[in-house]
Parts: C-alpha cells; sequence; structure tokens
C-alpha cells in the first residue's frame, strides 16, 4: 500500500508542469478569453 508522500505532488511540481504545458502557445486575449493565434484568422 502506497503511503501518502507517494501519492501527493508538490504545488511547485504542479506549476512547472501547467507552466511547460503552455509556455509556447502563441495567441492572444479577446475579451479576457485567450484565442489560440491559428483561430484568429
Amino acid at each position: 500500500m502506497k503511503n501518502m508522500d507517494e501519492l501527493t505532488t508538490k504545488i511547485e511540481d504542479c506549476v512547472n508542469m501547467a507552466y511547460d504545458e503552455i509556455k509556447d502557445r502563441k495567441g492572444k486575449t479577446v475579451n479576457g478569453m485567450f484565442v489560440k493565434e491559428e483561430d484568429l484568422s
């Protein structure tokens, strides 16, 4: 059986993983919502 340390992820790791996922996205904010570059045209 796993203990709690094996089941938890540090918040810093979560933030880094999320940032790595979105950091290279291109687009802009329209009315407070992010729109991908290819959907702007």
